[in-house]
């Protein structure tokens, strides 16, 4: 509910959206790279365009960066497939089974790699709670032991004065 009634400075939207043209750029270079490392391997499958790199790149995606990278990999890849790699593929049925399978692999790759993904920020933010917790900890350590030492020379104090 606070991310939600959080403000934003226009600074910050900058920023965000700077970060997400960036990681858009990079899924798109992403999947034209999966597209050369297809056309150099069809040869090895018979002339047929194996889908399962541009599912390791979605895969990729979704889990390094989020649900919405890893859903344009996808669309990209079913792009890339349709118009490089459609004539690899023999029947028009097939060639539409193929871009099923890779559509819907690809929408549940980029959920599963979003919620990795999310689960990862979790705990790096966790991380930095558990270390803010730790030093504040340490800082009460200090205060306890500095007001345990005082406590004891004036016990000593105490004890020299009445003997």
């Amino acid at each position: 509910m606070e991310q939600i009634m959080e403000r934003v400075s226009p600074e910050e939207i900058a920023v965000r959206q700077s970060n997400l043209a960036r990681t858009l750029a990079t899924t798109a270079a992403s999947i034209a790279g999966a597209s050369v490392a297809t056309w150099f391997v069809i040869p090895n499958f018979g002339g047929r365009a194996p889908i399962g790199i541009f599912l390791l790149v979605i895969a990729i995606e979704a889990t390094t960066v989020g649900l919405l990278p890893g859903l344009f990999a996808t669309i990209l890849s079913l792009i890339a497939a349709h118009l490089f790699f459609a004539d690899s593929i023999s029947l028009v049925l097939e060639r539409y089974s193929l871009l099923s399978v890779l559509t819907v692999c690809g929408i549940v790759a980029s959920y599963l790699g979003s919620r990795t993904y999310q689960a990862n920020l979790a705990v790096r933010q966790a991380r930095v709670e558990l270390g803010k917790l730790n030093k504040q900890l340490a800082e009460y350590a200090e205060l306890l032991a500095s007001a345990d030492a005082k406590l004891r020379s004036a016990n000593l104090a105490q004890e020299v004065d009445s003997i």
